[in-house]
């Protein structure tokens, strides 16, 4: 009989020791590994962030190693957006600039007519009522001119009507400066 109890002890013990290893072995795998593979995974995350970074400031000094020259061209850059959206605007310079584009294309600018100057939000906006005569080709040169200019213009309210196989052109050109303040 006292075999019998050894044998049957002995299976206790296994499956006690059993039992005590898979509870060991689950609280590691919830207590350490687990959690260590989340931290991974998250530094993984950050490290391909960084080296998109990295990658982007490589890419940005490869394109602009010369600072003079990614200078310059942010200068040029600035200019430009001056240009389009100036301090001031200037009323009789921008009535002559379409009486230029006009009188190039070869057609008739009947009138151009300031209207009140607006401010809004630090943006000043001062419409021009155009009346012109011009064939459909004059038409489409003159505002191809006004989009080329490098200025913030709006063509609006745009009627075209035939008379005396011509077309009779009405539009409104809306000039954008940033001050809000008067034309001179």
């Amino acid at each position: 009989m006292s075999a019998a109890l050894k044998r049957r002890g002995g299976k206790a013990w296994f499956w006690l020791s059993c039992a005590i290893s898979s509870a060991l072995a689950a609280g590691f795998l919830f207590a350490v590994h687990l959690p260590l593979r989340e931290e991974l995974a998250l530094a993984r995350e950050e490290s391909a962030i960084c080296g998109a970074e990295i990658l982007e400031i490589e890419n940005f000094m490869n394109e602009n190693g010369d600072m003079k020259v990614y200078e310059a061209e942010a200068l040029k850059k600035k200019e430009l957006a001056d240009r389009a959206l100036p301090d001031m605007v200037n009323e009789s310079a921008l009535v002559a600039f379409i009486n230029g584009c006009a009188a190039s294309r070869n057609l008739s600018l009947l009138s151009a007519i300031p209207g009140r100057q607006a401010a809004d939000r630090g943006i000043s906006v001062i419409p021009i009522q155009i009346k012109l005569r011009c064939d459909y080709f004059q038409l489409m040169d003159f505002l191809g001119d006004i989009d080329g200019s490098g200025r913030y213009l709006e063509v609006g309210n745009l009627s075209v009507k035939g008379v005396d196989g011509e077309l009779e052109c009405k539009m409104d050109i809306i000039a954008y400066s940033m001050d809000g303040g008067s034309g001179t």
